[in-house]
C-alpha cells in the first residue's frame, strides 16, 4: 500500500511502503492515513489490523463473507472512508428487500466498535466502490454494457441516482460536488453531482486503470496501461504525460505538489506536478 509519510510538522517527506503482509489475502485495502488494513483471508471473514504492527484489532462477522470451499470467492471489494471511521464490504449472492436475487450487496461497518450500520442493495452488479471525502456518499460503478455509476447517501442508505455512461473507475472531487468517471477503453468525463450535467469529456492515450483528484481539485491524474496523464480540471486540457509502465497505485502528496506512482514492478516513482492558477 502506498502512503505519504509526514514529519512532526506535518510537512510532506517521502512516499513509503508502510508494512508488508506475510499472509495470503483475497481482498485488502488500507485506510487513507495508512494506519489500518482491512483484509479478507482465503477462508473468509473480514479483519481490521494495525498496519504498523500487524496486530488484529477486530473481526467483523458478515454473512457476505462466509467461508467458501473455493479460495477467494466471497468478498469482491473493501474500502475505508478517508477518515477511516467506516468500512464498506462488497459481497456476492444477496437478496434485495423484494426477494430478488443479486450478485452483490454492500455492508457498511463502523470500524471503532464493529457495528453494522446498513446494507445497500445496488440496482446493478458493481465492480468498484469509493467513498467521497467526508464519507457521506458512496459511489459504485460497473463497466458493463450499460457503463453505470450509482451514488448512495450513507446516512439514509438511499440511492441518489445513477450516472450513465460512467465506467469502471471513478473519483470524487475533494469538495464533493464533482465526480470523475473513466471507462476502461480510455474515455472519461467530469460530472457535476448537484446538477447531473457533464462538465467536460476527455480521451486518454491508453486504457484507463485509475483516476484521482489532487487535494486542491485542480489536477486530475489518470493511470493508464503505459503512462500517467495529468489534466487541468478547470480547462479540460492535458498538461503532462508521465512514463510509468504499469501503475498499481497513485497518491498525491497532501499539499498537491508531488505525485507518487507505484508500479507493478515494485518501483515507486516521485514526480513534481505542474502548478495551476
Amino acid at each position: 500500500m502506498l502512503h505519504w509519510k509526514l514529519d512532526a510538522s506535518g510537512v510532506t517527506t517521502t512516499p513509503s511502503i508502510v508494512n508488508a503482509l506475510t499472509q495470503s489475502y483475497c481482498v485488502i485495502t488500507s485506510s487513507a492515513d495508512g494506519s489500518h488494513w482491512a483484509t479478507e483471508g482465503i477462508q473468509g471473514g473480514i479483519s481490521i489490523s494495525d498496519a504498523q504492527t500487524g496486530n488484529l484489532i477486530r473481526t467483523l462477522p458478515s454473512d457476505i463473507s462466509d467461508v467458501s470451499p473455493d479460495a477467494c470467492t466471497s468478498l469482491l471489494s473493501l474500502t475505508f472512508t478517508p477518515d477511516g471511521k467506516l468500512l464498506a464490504a462488497m459481497g456476492p449472492d444477496g437478496l434485495n428487500p423484494e426477494g430478488i436475487g443479486l450478485k452483490s450487496t454492500i455492508d457498511i461497518w463502523q470500524t471503532d466498535n464493529g457495528q453494522n450500520l446498513l446494507r445497500l442493495y445496488p440496482s446493478f452488479d458493481p465492480e468498484q466502490m469509493n467513498f467521497n471525502e467526508d464519507g457521506s456518499m458512496l459511489a459504485i460503478s460497473s463497466d458493463d454494457d450499460y457503463s453505470r455509476a450509482e451514488i448512495w447517501d450513507v446516512k439514509s442508505g438511499k440511492s441518489l441516482g445513477i450516472i450513465s455512461p460512467a465506467g469502471s473507475c471513478f473519483a470524487f472531487g475533494p469538495d464533493n460536488t464533482t465526480i470523475a468517471t473513466g471507462q476502461r477503453e480510455g474515455t472519461f468525463m467530469l460530472e457535476n453531482l448537484r446538477s447531473g450535467s457533464t462538465i467536460w469529456r476527455g480521451k486518454s492515450q491508453d486504457l484507463i486503470d485509475q483516476i484521482i483528484f489532487s487535494p486542491n481539485e485542480r489536477l486530475l491524474a489518470i493511470a493508464t496501461d503505459s503512462v500517467v496523464e495529468l489534466w487541468d480540471v478547470q480547462t479540460g486540457k492535458r498538461l503532462n504525460v508521465l512514463p510509468s509502465g504499469g501503475v498499481s497505485q497513485l497518491a498525491f502528496s497532501p499539499d498537491g505538489t508531488n505525485l507518487a506512482v507505484g508500479t507493478f514492478h515494485g518501483i515507486i516513482q516521485l514526480w513534481s506536478v505542474p502548478k495551476t492558477p
